[in-house]
């Protein structure tokens, strides 16, 4: 029988606080290149004038070298993350962080090749119409995860996470979806009032380019900061959904031309 919306919510709140000290060794970890990342994007965001007057620059050119290094850096420990999160959940035991991530490492291509086919077939189903690039979301959303613990290869890991969903599509969406809504509604909220203060600073002060900057930085690094205390909970709500759903696979329907199995 499959998990409801509410055990998943529960228990990713209750998963989080046996450990979070574990799960906050790892967010420590991803703040450094997610921070670097989202710095970089803000600078960016905030330097159209320097884009405009330099063109692609050598300061633009290692913007998104930075930013590129810090998003394979924050895969790398999101995979680890992931499989301590899943042995936590699983009571199975867990590494040490160095350990997990060293042992992690051969899944980084793997991880990439399954994303970017994922993407792949998503934005077909767009070019078709909204709906099919709907269903394939849903149908591919836990290759990703087939990867990472269970040592999948790239298409068996599709086809995998396919099998997981089809046949109970709607159920499965409406169990990824409401917790995945519940997080990111909070989430918004607590960012909406980390960026009070900037939008108030910003409109009732003068400040040069630079002094912007170095605030739009500051609130970006708390901003990142905010969102992978939340990261816990939407990767462990995936994760717990991801094994309920291998625990109750789709039950085959047994076709009267089929040779009976010996």
């Amino acid at each position: 029988m499959l998990i409801s919306a509410k055990e998943i919510i529960n228990q990713s709140f209750d998963l989080y606080q046996k450990n979070y000290q574990t799960f906050f060794k790892y967010m420590l970890l991803l703040f450094m290149p997610a921070g670097v990342s989202s710095i970089a994007i803000a600078l960016l965001g905030r330097s159209a004038a320097m884009i405009a007057t330099f063109g692609f620059s050598v300061p633009l050119i290692i913007y998104f070298l930075l930013i590129i290094l810090a998003s394979l850096g924050s895969l790398w420990l999101t995979i680890s993350f992931i499989q301590a999160l899943k042995n936590s959940y699983l009571n199975l035991p867990n590494l040490t962080v160095r350990e997990n991530i060293q042992k992690t490492v051969h899944l980084i291509l793997p991880a990439i090749g399954v994303s970017i086919l994922t993407s792949l077939i998503i934005f077909g189903g767009f070019l078709l119409l909204i709906i099919p690039a709907i269903i394939f979301a849903l149908w591919y959303a836990f290759g990703l995860y087939a990867v990472i613990l269970d040592n999948k290869k790239v298409g068996e890991a599709l086809n995998y996470s396919k099998s997981l969903v089809k046949g109970r599509w709607w159920s499965v969406w409406w169990l990824a979806f409401a917790p995945a809504a519940l997080f990111t509604l909070v989430l918004i909220f607590c960012q909406w009032l980390i960026g009070l203060p900037l939008e108030s600073i910003l409109k009732n002060f003068n400040f040069g380019e630079t002094a912007i900057l170095i605030l739009v930085s500051i609130f970006a690094l708390i901003s990142t900061f905010v969102s992978l205390l939340f990261t816990p909970l939407s990767t462990a709500a995936t994760v717990i959904l991801y094994e309920n759903l291998k625990d109750n696979p789709v039950a085959k329907k047994i076709d009267p031309l089929d040779p009976p199995q010996s």
